[in-house]
């Protein structure tokens, strides 16, 4: 099998597309916040060069904005709760 078989490799660890862009984007707005959409999606290309993971564009950008709106404060909490 080849070393770039996306997203066959990321199933195999147990990744899903989704988990793993909205993960990435989340964590992505913490350290680079208020980017605007061309950046989200200039950014989005460089984590994810490889083709296979073009169509995760729009999920990552929305993901991103959604973690924007929610803040680094409510997802502390969200996160501390459900460690709880």
């Amino acid at each position: 099998m080849s070393e770039n078989n996306y997203p066959h490799l990321c199933r195999e660890v147990g990744l899903s597309c989704i988990e793993c862009t909205e993960s990435v984007a989340a964590q992505t707005a913490r350290l680079c916040t208020g980017l605007n959409g061309k950046r989200v999606g200039q950014l989005f290309v460089q984590i994810y060069p490889h083709p296979a993971c073009a169509p995760m564009h729009a999920n990552f950008e929305a993901a991103y904005r959604r973690a924007q709106r929610k803040g680094p404060i409510q997802e502390d909490r969200q996160r501390t709760a459900a460690v709880a």
